[in-house]
């Protein structure tokens, strides 16, 4: 899977807001989100949608997968987040 430089993420970048050091010993969150992610995306995911137009749908899904990927994260809605 590719790794987008999406805006916000070069924003951080600009504001000095991306860490330089990395940890390694404990697994942070949004990894553990995207190893999840990975595996959905090789065995499959149990969620189906069921929509008419199905061209619409799976350009919004690529869109919505793709940032959920790079922002770590299950769901889009800041409600769902830890």
């Amino acid at each position: 899977m590719p790794i987008f430089d999406i805006f916000s993420k070069r924003q951080k970048k600009l504001r000095g807001e991306m860490p330089d050091i990395y940890v390694y010993d404990d697994l942070p969150y949004p990894l553990r989100v995207q190893i999840v992610q990975v595996w959905e995306a090789i065995i499959g995911s149990q969620w189906q949608y069921l929509h008419n137009d199905r061209e619409a749908r799976n350009a919004y899904d690529s869109i919505v997968n793709t940032l959920r990927h790079e922002y770590g994260v299950f769901s889009l809605h800041s409600k769902n987040q830890a």
